[in-house]
């Protein structure tokens, strides 16, 4: 599993950049354009807004995979044990809720949008609002791996006390 996610990071960090490199090159055609002939190139502008999006959302999944985000573990690192396993199990739940409201909100919005075009490049906006299901879908993937490894890391501990 860690080399799967592994190579699904790099991957998404490759795709980061060439979007990043994508961005910047049309940004600076554009302006370029704007400088020297007073005009520029609409579907530029469309495209670097859906590579921005999709950026920040892998981005946001890179992050979240590698324990990134910000996290605050006032309460959690004063606990050990059954009482921080529950506090932190409770935590994880309540990030579950939070990405099935997004993932639930995300589908809806892409039923609603997917066929319109974009007004520049005509590509459906499905190809836009499609990275919010990639988004929650992942990161659901994630936190119940991550719910996993706090279960195994408690029932390991635990085995540890009873050998010792």
């Amino acid at each position: 599993m860690k080399k799967t996610l592994d190579l699904l990071g790099k991957i998404g960090k490759w795709l980061i950049a060439a979007a990043l490199a994508a961005m910047v090159f049309m940004t600076f055609v554009n302006a370029a354009l704007r400088y020297t002939f007073h005009t520029n190139i609409p579907v530029f502008e469309e495209l670097a807004r859906f590579l921005f999006v999709w950026s920040a959302f892998l981005g946001a999944i890179i992050a979240y995979v590698q324990g990134k985000h910000v996290g605050v573990d006032l309460v959690t690192s004063k606990l050990s044990g059954l009482p921080k396993l529950i506090v932190n199990l409770i935590a994880e739940a309540l990030i579950m809720v939070a990405i099935a409201c997004m993932f639930k909100g995300a589908v809806q919005y892409y039923l609603v949008t997917y066929i319109n075009p974009a007004p520049c490049s005509n590509l459906p906006y499905g190809v836009l609002t499609s990275s919010g299901v990639v988004l929650s879908f992942a990161l659901g993937v994630i936190t119940i791996r991550d719910i996993i490894i706090l279960i195994k890391n408690y029932v390991k501990s635990k085995k540890q006390e009873v050998e010792a």
